[in-house]
């Protein structure tokens, strides 16, 4: 099954200079090109139509639907979740969000469930709701569900989860504090269908980085739990990517650009093509040449994306291996994914039952083959272990920046490999024998089972991790006596 779909965000319709209606205008004209060889399934708008709490004019539809248009889709194939902007200020509500804010004693994010959960003061909170919530109906032709809160829209291939980010933004500067309603949240999720064959994407205005901590978190378990497989928002005026990889399934969390051209933002939108049969994700940027007025893809959005597409793995959707084969060394690099071998180490990191108590051995650099001839390793396993050095560069990506782990957590995986080849290597007298134990002792493990990889996947992550700690002088370096490796 494949999905594509459209994903903008940040509008500002009511924001007009010339740059920004330029942009605007050859926008639906770009799409509307790009429709001539993709086949539309939806149009995602993550917030802020309008500007500063401006009026749902007769403008923002037309705009909608000139884009509706030219991807050739209907309105029902139209999903959207209000942003900040899209709210009119009022000073009760206002009073409120602060008293739910500066509670002083508890927790904010329970005192808004509760608050939510009661009529009266629900009502305060949605009251600067009520423009979005006509202008909803309008263009999609069915009530905005605002007593649910958060909400799902089905369709033949995916879940559709709606979540309002705003119910306690009124201000500026207020990223870090703003709260989801958990209780709705779980309520929400828990009608997910269970068709595990559907996409399930979550939709908001605000980046996840925007919620409190404790929102943040229930937002990344509830993802993780309930099988979220892309959260699209904006809010930030800049195109970004995220990977979420704190529980047992990753999340692809896609930032788009806004829709206005000032001294921040400079126009971008996000286009994706999602398989579920081949658990491929290819999500596209697209950025405004302000200089030139041109619509192009934007390769300036980050390193995975450096073609201007960010491919991504959907591991829920990837086919079980065969696992009736307990050995795959024989595996080449068709067979490998980096990008699924970083994770694989980030993860390691995340879940230690302990940090190992040995240090990492500080030794003069001896050469590769010196080592072998020291531990008398078979010429097969050295043959193994040179065909796994061109994976070391991964390794090195993420120890060497704590981008990826923090920095006392640095020397984890070293450590438990060091710990695991202090405890076994006097028990054999080659360094084949030695290798085998250590990959078994760290497969077995406890943090290995915290970690949703097959065991053909583990094995052969974990012999690349043991190579790469050996070539960094962490083990093999003892002399063993001179006896037959049997191969």
């Amino acid at each position: 099954m494949e999905v594509n779909f459209v994903h903008i965000s940040d509008l500002h319709l009511h924001f007009k200079n010339y740059d920004s209606e330029k942009m605007r205008r050859e926008l639906v004209t770009y799409i509307s090109e790009l429709s001539n060889t993709i086949n539309f399934d939806m149009l995602i708008v993550t917030g802020d139509l309008t500007h500063k709490g401006g009026k749902f004019t007769p403008d923002i539809t037309e705009f909608l639907n000139s884009l509706i248009d030219s991807m050739k889709i209907s309105k029902e194939k139209v999903y959207i979740v209000p942003g900040n902007h899209d709210l009119k200020r009022d000073d009760v509500r206002g009073l409120m969000i602060e008293g739910i804010k500066n509670i002083k004693s508890g927790d904010p994010s329970d005192q808004l469930d509760k608050a939510i959960a009661t009529a009266s003061p629900r009502n305060t909170i949605y009251k600067s709701f009520n423009g979005f919530f006509k202008f909803y109906k309008q263009l999609i032709g069915e009530e905005y569900p605002k007593n649910e809160v958060h909400f799902i829209r089905n369709s033949e291939k995916c879940n559709i989860v709606h979540i309002n980010t705003c119910l306690v933004a009124y201000t500026a500067n207020e990223e870090k504090t703003l709260l989801v309603a958990k209780q709705k949240l779980l309520a929400c999720l828990n009608k997910l269908e269970g068709d595990s064959s559907k996409l399930n994407i979550a939709i908001g205005h605000h980046t996840i980085e925007c919620m409190s901590d404790t929102d943040k978190k229930a937002l990344q378990n509830n993802f993780d739990d309930y099988r979220i497989d892309l959260y699209l928002s904006g809010h930030v005026h800049q195109a970004n990517y995220d990977i979420e990889a704190n529980g047992n399934n990753q999340i692809l969390h896609i930032v788009s650009g806004a829709g206005l051209v000032d001294s921040y933002a400079n126009g971008g939108f996000v286009t994706a093509k999602i398989s579920t049969s081949n658990a491929k994700a290819e999500i596209q940027y697209h950025s405004w040449s302000q200089d030139n007025s041109y619509w192009k893809i934007n390769n300036d959005v980050g390193r995975k994306a450096k073609t201007g597409t960010l491919c991504y793995d959907l591991i829920r959707f990837q086919k079980k291996p065969d696992l009736t084969s307990s050995t795959d060394e024989g595996f080449t690099a068709d067979d490998f994914n980096e990008d699924e071998f970083k994770r694989f180490i980030i993860d390691l990191h995340q879940h230690p039952q302990k940090k190992g108590s040995v240090e990492k051995y500080k030794m003069k650099q001896e050469q590769i083959e010196r080592k072998f001839e020291k531990m008398n390793c078979s010429d097969t396993f050295e043959q193994l272990f040179l065909g796994y050095t061109i994976y070391f560069s991964a390794i090195d990506e993420i120890m060497s920046t704590t981008s990826y782990i923090e920095l006392e957590k640095k020397e984890i995986v070293s450590e438990i490999i060091i710990d695991a080849y202090m405890g076994i290597h006097n028990k054999h007298s080659n360094g084949d024998e030695i290798f085998r134990e250590i990959v078994e002792l760290l497969y077995n493990s406890p943090q290995m089972r915290q970690l949703p990889y097959t065991p053909n996947q583990a094995k052969r992550y974990i012999r690349i991790l043991v190579a790469w700690v050996i070539y960094d002088c962490g083990i093999f370096n003892e002399t063993k006596n001179k006896v037959e490796v049997n191969t």
